[in-house]
């Protein structure tokens, strides 16, 4: 799946809810575990996501 498909759905799981990587997977099972590591680190890299201190990831935006 295409990176810009993978960035738009973990924005629209992340803008309702702070949520851990494994809660971020389970959701989107048909997203290969690579592509969605590779697309979450360049959402941290570019500010759009922060990682919690429990753990999770919130979306910033």
């Amino acid at each position: 799946m295409p990176q810009i498909l993978v960035l738009d759905k973990i924005k629209d799981l992340l803008i309702n809810k702070d949520l851990n990587s494994g809660d971020i997977a389970s959701l989107l099972p048909q997203i290969d575990k690579n592509n969605l590591i590779e697309t979450i680190s360049l959402l941290l890299e570019q500010g759009k996501v922060s990682l919690l201190d429990n753990h999770k990831y919130h979306w910033n935006g």
